[in-house]
């Protein structure tokens, strides 16, 4: 298993542990062992909530931000283009 999350965390956990916990489980694996009360035993990348909403809010809001600073620019080269056009039509 890779990590796929900068602030998740590797943790061996119970199938009852994985439905209650409050945590978001990004991936598990069956690592095919037992704990010692006999219920099977999971490997889990989980990270808390907060952080995976906080760090996933955060990216998203970088990514709108860079569509909207290309799309900024695009318009004012339109808008330098149309003004130059306007100029050389008001010279003729």
């Amino acid at each position: 298993m890779v990590k796929s999350f900068k602030n998740s965390k590797f943790v061996l956990m119970t199938l009852s542990d994985i439905r209650n916990t409050d945590k978001i489980i990004l991936q598990t694996e069956d690592t095919h062992t037992q704990f010692t009360d006999g219920q099977k035993c999971y490997l889990c990348e989980v990270v808390d909530s907060f952080v995976y909403n906080i760090t996933k809010n955060k990216d998203d809001l970088i990514i709108e931000i860079c569509n909207l600073n290309n799309e900024k620019r695009k318009l004012e080269r339109k808008i330098t283009r149309l003004e130059k056009a306007l100029k050389e039509r008001e010279g003729k």
